[in-house]
């Protein structure tokens, strides 16, 4: 009898071991398959980031440029030359008083990783955090930003399709390198204080977006420093 119960508790010590050793090696294999995963969501997200650099300098400079434009025109120095050298993009100046420019890098790989949940493959915290902010808070305040200055825009523009039929129909945006149309195109804003109070609001809203800009460039930057700190 002493035997058999030997026996039996040896077989079912084995099995115990058997079955802890299998659950240790299944751990450890999806340990190795996440930590792997996590490599390549990391390295996605910091591509897209990389990859975004030029799209966004680019919107800064353009944003830069119409908020100087506005500027000139706000303290009533500006001029069609000053407007040359100020402009240095392929658009319309006009666009710095009927347009509200739009900042849409891409945001391809973070939504993926929001819908397909790997998102929680990031162990750090402080790297969601960091996602998190520039992604969603910093995002939608230039957004916000930009939804408001369009406000402004769009009144300045209905203001001038009604007040300067004849000046608008000449078209801003296909002709704005001739010279002579600038300059009529600034003698009538010259005039019209509310066009004045509506490029004023504009600029403001303007500022705040260039200035969240700003701030997206500084987390995206430190987000890239610590996404590749995590990939070391």
């Amino acid at each position: 009898m002493k035997k058999i119960l030997i026996k039996y508790s040896i077989e079912f010590f084995v099995i115990v071991i058997s079955i802890s050793v299998s659950f240790f090696v299944e751990n450890i294999r999806e340990d190795l398959e996440k930590d792997s995963r996590r490599v390549v969501v990391l390295s996605n997200l910091l591509n897209e980031l990389e990859s975004n650099k030029s799209y966004v300098d680019f919107h800064k400079k353009v944003f830069s440029e119409n908020l100087q434009i506005l500027g000139l025109y706000l303290k009533d120095s500006l001029t069609v030359d000053l407007i040359k050298n100020i402009n240095q993009n392929s658009f319309s100046p006009a666009n710095a008083f009927f347009t509200a420019g739009g900042f849409n890098p891409s945001v391809s790989i973070y939504n993926s990783m929001l819908n397909d949940g790997s998102l929680n493959l990031i162990k750090s915290s402080d790297i969601k955090s960091r996602i998190d902010k520039l992604y969603v808070e910093t995002y939608n305040s230039i957004s916000n930003s930009k939804r408001v200055e369009e406000i402004s825009a769009v009144r300045a523009d209905n203001l001038f399709v009604d007040d300067y039929s004849n000046l608008y129909v000449r078209n801003f945006w296909l002709n704005f390198n001739d010279d002579e149309l600038m300059q009529d195109f600034l003698n009538a804003i010259k005039k019209n204080i509310r066009f004045k109070a509506l490029m004023m609001q504009k600029a403001s809203m303007l500022e705040a977006k260039l200035r969240n800009v700003n701030k997206y460039i500084e987390q995206r930057d430190s987000l890239i420093i610590e996404i590749n700190k995590s990939l070391q």
